[in-house]
């Protein structure tokens, strides 16, 4: 009995999992872009500053899988959507993927409140009790707990510039570290480039343009990035858009119009950065459009 009150209190506490699965159901339909990624779109696109209506799908560390999840369940609900806008890190295609990372703990927030069915038999990723936190718990059922951490249109709101440390940019060679993989496998590569091959080709089914983006990065992260894993991100992405012709590759990983002014960390644009980002994908979309 008190673990299904824990669990029923814990379900109830907002958060953007549940938000963005409600918003994107109301409002899907009248959606002309939709933007889905990890942290760094997460953090880094403004859908406010687009000319055209526009949401923010992504969530901290979301992997490929679960992109195309998304995009998947409600694009039959999308009967406006023009643009898909696909974020693609560095670590991206050679992930093993959420579900077998060390924040696999996430993967419950999907099968909870978007209702995924891929790990719902795994008790793990099915509940939120699985994870024991008394005081989360208590705070729950007292109703003063608030996991919801972005705007009305889904951009993460944590990652502010008066918020950032003194020593931001130390945190490269850190972030690198934990987002280079030289031990991975080709079936993790397969299947992270038919996730996006999946999104481009049912894109193009419906004449839908897809841009792919790397976000920009500080120099301190970028300088230290392997050259081989870096490599194969771009040329994945690149190939992408030659050989779709719905899709458009931008690689601004090093983009010369961000300096310092722009970075919560060393690979994570702060709200300045993000509506400076989002001000350029909207000129890109629009010169699409002639």
């Amino acid at each position: 009995m008190l673990l299904v009150v824990q669990e029923y209190a814990l379900r109830q506490v907002p958060n953007d999992y549940s938000y963005k699965n409600e918003w994107l159901t109301d409002n899907a339909k009248s959606l002309k872009i939709l933007s889905l990624g990890s942290s760094h779109g997460y953090f880094g696109i403004q859908p406010a500053e687009f000319t055209k209506s526009a949401f923010n799908a992504g969530h901290i560390s979301q992997s490929l899988l679960f992109d195309a999840f998304i995009f998947d369940k409600f694009l039959p609900l999308m009967d406006s959507l023009e643009y898909v806008i696909l974020p693609v890190s560095y670590f991206a295609i050679r992930s093993k993927g959420l579900q077998n990372g060390e924040e696999k703990w996430r993967v419950k927030n999907y099968t909870i409140y978007y209702d995924c069915p891929y790990f719902k038999y795994q008790p793990q990723f099915a509940f939120e009790c699985y994870r024991f936190e008394p005081r989360a718990t208590a705070e729950a059922l007292l109703g003063t707990l608030n996991y919801l951490a972005c705007d009305s249109l889904g951009m993460g709101t944590e990652y502010a510039l008066e918020s950032r440390s003194k020593n931001w940019e130390e945190s490269g060679p850190v972030a690198m570290k934990w987002h280079t993989n030289v031990n991975y496998s080709q079936s993790d590569v397969d299947e992270n480039i038919a996730h996006i091959l999946h999104i481009v080709k049912v894109c193009a089914q419906k004449n839908i343009k897809v841009v792919i983006v790397s976000t920009p990065t500080f120099h301190t992260y970028y300088d230290v990035l392997n050259p081989e894993q870096l490599s194969q991100m771009v040329s994945t992405c690149q190939e992408m858009a030659d050989n779709n012709e719905n899709v458009l590759y931008l690689n601004w990983l090093k983009h010369p119009n961000f300096d310092e002014h722009d970075f919560y960390d060393a690979d994570h644009l702060n709200e300045f950065g993000a509506a400076k980002l989002s001000k350029m994908l909207d000129g890109e979309i629009n010169r699409l459009e002639h």
